[in-house]
């Protein structure tokens, strides 16, 4: 044994503290979820927008509207029939330009919005709420 320890031990130690981690006692740290003020709100914000619809080749009147957690856009007409909904969390990302944006969500799809009176303003207004 004296011959091990004088010629075989290095200073080095060994890192165990993964390894045995289910024994050792475990701190729990409590995470407060960040207080967002739109998410305890109800409702939504909309704006008067214009959808190209790439199926049929047709520009349709029509409402956007935003809550913390919806993206819903509903045809401007007596029945106010929902064209598009989808949660705020499947929205992968879009791309804005001065008078239209691109909404791509799920896996890729893509729908197009105009502002209806072309305002740069209402874009720029809704690219913020997204």
């Amino acid at each position: 044994l004296k011959d091990l320890a004088t010629n075989f031990v290095t200073p080095t130690t060994l890192d165990s503290g993964n390894k045995f981690a289910l024994f050792a006692s475990k701190k729990k740290i409590s995470v407060r979820p960040r207080f967002s003020p739109d998410a305890s709100l109800r409702g939504a914000l909309s704006w008067a927008i214009v959808v190209e619809d790439c199926s049929t080749n047709q520009q349709l009147e029509a409402f956007i509207a935003i809550s913390s957690d919806t993206l819903v856009i509903i045809r401007d007409n007596t029945h106010r029939d929902i064209l598009f909904i989808t949660a705020c969390k499947s929205i992968l990302g879009w791309s804005a330009t001065h008078n239209s944006i691109r909404i791509f969500y799920h896996q890729g799809e893509c729908v197009i919005v105009h502002s209806k009176d072309w305002e740069a303003d209402d874009m720029a207004e809704i690219s913020a709420q997204i």
